[in-house]
């Protein structure tokens, strides 16, 4: 039962956590590169996780994430290398009709960071993969690559084997892509750069990064990686700030005993402003001399205690209001005494008074609209303020 329970929150955190990642692929020649945007909508703390060799394990280096106010639950494995050169990294995609018609055994687990301890090549890992049923695959693909450049999706029973210069992996199926996550600007901007690609290189790998990595506010590139397979190099940037690298040579991690990092204590980073809150959420109509209750949210990448500040749209505002851990809901109420339209914004800062830009605006109708009508004519109003006084 403990197993199955970890396994469900493994398979959970993956869908939750990943939403929305791109993986990219080419080779040439002796060069092999790998790059990868890793981006969340829920708080993590990513670690970095190394295993020198062993008898009965190659060296290899993980990329994880540990939930956020820290617990006993274990850390997550989205990607890696070991020391052959095998690279693997993980993509949450729309649902997928489970299949096993051959019965194969079921495989209650995470498969593709255990076959780094035993795999050398894409063909190996395959073998090894096709042996079992993986449920967790029903949410999730992966993307492999070896050091002579042979790479594959695995999404389900399908594997997309590469087909020209290079591959590319977001969050949609290429096997079916109705099933939603397409068209993806992403994909699109990886397949461009790398099409018109002149010259393979780490650097040019990392404008991909981050010409494709995201801000948004359930999407945000938490770190990239560039992989050179041949060389056993890993660039790493922390918080979409690709100005700063830390490398890590896996010829010489492999000799030092086993260790891990907090990502954000090997950057010396200064303090971010947090992400501009959600929309309130609340009432939209309501009436005059009555309490309304308005939530948001939002995150701080740095966790720091949160403030948070509603402006009613009526000349008034809550004050500032907290504290509040990061990613953590904050309410509040307001009881306006005029009819009337109003908008409610909300805006946050961070210990150290760095205040995000306003939220878009919820609008408010004061009192209740009760048909069809007056909702018209209050949409019109919105967009018309000046018909205001017609009315």
């Amino acid at each position: 039962m403990k197993v199955k329970l970890i396994f469900m929150f493994i398979l959970i955190s993956i869908n939750l956590t990943v939403s929305a990642c791109t993986g990219f692929t080419s080779s040439n020649m002796d060069i092999v590169l790998v790059g990868n945007n890793e981006d969340y909508t829920l708080e993590c703390e990513p670690m970095v996780k190394i295993y020198p060799p062993d008898e009965n394990c190659y060296g290899r280096i993980l990329f994880c994430n540990k939930p956020y106010p820290y617990n006993n639950m274990p850390y997550i494995e989205f990607g890696g290398m070991n020391e052959h050169g095998l690279f693997f990294d993980s993509y949450y995609h729309p649902y997928l009709q489970p299949t096993n018609p051959e019965s194969k055994p079921v495989y209650n687990g995470w498969y593709i960071p255990n076959c780094l301890k035993n795999c050398t090549t894409v063909e190996e890992a395959l073998e090894e993969f096709y042996q079992w049923y993986h449920p967790i695959l029903d949410y999730n693909q992966i993307l492999i690559v070896d050091r002579t450049g042979d790479s594959a999706i695995i999404e389900g029973d399908i594997v997309i084997r590469k087909d020209g210069d290079f591959q590319v992996c977001t969050n949609f199926l290429q096997s079916n892509p109705n099933l939603g996550g397409y068209p993806c600007w992403r994909y699109n901007t990886a397949v461009s750069m790398l099409d018109n690609m002149d010259q393979i290189s780490a650097e040019y790998f990392t404008d991909i990064c981050n010409a494709t990595h995201s801000e948004g506010m359930y999407s945000y590139t938490i770190y990239s990686n560039v992989y050179d397979l041949v060389n056993g190099v890993v660039y790493l940037y922390y918080m979409h700030d690709f100005s700063t690298v830390k490398i890590f040579n896996l010829s010489e991690e492999m000799s030092l005993s086993a260790n891990s990092y907090f990502m954000s204590d090997l950057f010396d980073n200064e303090n971010i402003c947090p992400n501009i809150p959600s929309t309130p959420i609340g009432p939209s109509t309501g009436k005059i001399n009555e309490e309304h209750i308005y939530l948001t949210s939002t995150i701080d990448f740095d966790k720091d205690k949160l403030f948070y500040l509603f402006d009613w749209g009526d000349g008034s505002n809550s004050g500032w209001i907290g504290s509040y851990n990061s990613g953590e809901e904050c309410s509040s109420s307001h009881t306006w005494i005029e009819q009337g339209y109003y908008e409610v914004r909300v805006k946050v800062k961070d210990i150290y008074d760095e205040e995000s830009e306003w939220s878009d605006p919820l609008s408010i109708s004061m009192p209740k609209s009760v048909n069809e009508y007056n909702t018209w004519i209050f949409r019109l109003i919105q967009r018309f303020p000046i018909l205001e006084f017609l009315f």
